[in-house]
């Protein structure tokens, strides 16, 4: 069930239908944690809860500008991403970087860039671990863009 409410929620992404997409990853998200909660401690199910609070929080972010709304979903994926890590051993390096770069995206508008720029400096960290265990170039996206703007400030 939780696998179909993932390819769900992406194909209703994919033909622009944003609001119904975010209402099925919320529904995917309690459903896999209803999981959890019954003893399903599979890596399908952990990175299931992972992706579906991550896809709310950036959809509303990239496709409303719902900042404030967008803000306690990227922050849960990131707090339960590192307890999966403390209790049950469970990472996705990728995962985590894009949990931390949405989370740079949505501060940048809130709380600043100071908050942005450490959102975006362990998105960048997460982004080359990735890199490095799968053996493939570290994903930087707009994140080296971001990093040349800050220097370029800083010399000013």
């Amino acid at each position: 069930m939780g696998l179909l409410l993932d390819r769900i929620g992406l194909a209703l992404y994919n033909l622009g239908s944003y609001s119904a997409s975010i209402e099925v990853y919320r529904r995917c998200f309690e459903f896999r944690t209803a999981l959890l909660a019954g003893g399903d401690r599979s890596q399908v199910n952990l990175e299931g809860i992972i992706r579906a609070s991550t896809n709310v929080g950036n959809f509303l972010q990239s496709r409303f500008n719902r900042y404030e709304l967008a803000k306690p979903y990227i922050d849960s994926s990131i707090v339960r991403h590192k307890y999966f890590i403390d209790r049950y051993g469970f990472s996705i390096p990728r995962r985590l970087g894009r949990s931390y770069k949405v989370s740079g995206q949505i501060n940048k508008e809130i709380a600043g860039m100071d908050i942005a720029r450490e959102d975006y400096l362990q998105a960048l960290h997460y982004f080359e671990v990735a890199g490095a265990l799968s053996n493939v170039p570290p994903i930087y996206n707009d994140l080296s863009d971001l990093l040349v703007f800050w220097e370029e400030s800083d010399s000013a």
